[in-house]
């Protein structure tokens, strides 16, 4: 803090005093943020203890919990909060595994969802079919979100057509509960289906997209 005695002796001298709002440490890159949530996320489980995932980015939320739900461990959950305090449907970690040969992904077979409308309206060139609409979330609270998210995840899942080897692209535009509650359903329906010895499935995160290039995450499979 620079007090107003020093600031004065300093635009003296003909120097220049930054406002402190403007004074910001470095940035933490991706990489950083994720092992602080993962680490934030072990802990939560550790003390059974809900944890607030109301304003943390849906990208760093997604590959958190692909490391959870492949983490090697006795299978465990969990427990979500949100910030208008509602709670959320627990989630189940280490209960997946990936197979020896993780299938290629294929991008011209693949279905393409969109999660929310109206959040980038030029991902409508890529997208087959949006999973909620915009309006539809805004009466609701989160842990509704999550669950709404969720329901219509695992109908999407349930189509008999999927039950070949199927590749499903997801394109992300936000909403932290949206993203938990949809890849709930997504584990869930991976394990039923290994269960009942199914085709492969991918799923492919996809955090930004333009004619030129795109990002994204982790395959679940």
């Amino acid at each position: 803090m620079v007090n107003r005695r020093d600031r004065t002796e300093r635009f003296k001298k003909g120097g220049r005093v930054k406002p402190d709002s403007l004074v910001r440490e470095a940035s933490l890159t991706f990489k950083d943020r994720l092992q602080l949530l993962l680490m934030a996320m072990r802990d939560s489980i550790a003390q059974n203890k809900a944890i607030d995932l109301s304003t943390t980015p849906h990208r760093e939320i997604t590959e958190a919990l692909h490391t959870l739900v492949y983490e090697q461990g006795d299978q465990t959950e969990l427990q979500i909060k949100y910030d208008d305090g509602s709670r959320a449907k627990p989630f189940a970690v280490r209960t997946l595994w990936l197979p020896d040969l993780v299938p290629q992904w294929k991008p011209d077979q693949a279905l393409n969802i969109g999660t929310l409308t109206y959040r980038h309206l030029d991902y409508d060139q890529y997208v087959d079919v949006y999973l909620i609409r915009d309006r539809e979330t805004r009466p609701l609270t989160n842990s509704q979100i999550d669950a709404l998210a969720y329901d219509r995840m695992l109908e999407i899942l349930s189509d008999p057509l999927l039950e070949r080897e199927s590749h499903i692209g997801i394109y992300q535009t936000g909403l932290a509960p949206l993203a938990i509650g949809m890849y709930r359903a997504v584990v869930e329906h991976l394990i039923h289906r290994r269960q009942r010895n199914l085709a492969p499935l991918c799923i492919l995160p996809i955090y930004y997209a333009d004619k030129n290039s795109r990002a994204s995450g982790n395959i679940w499979s």
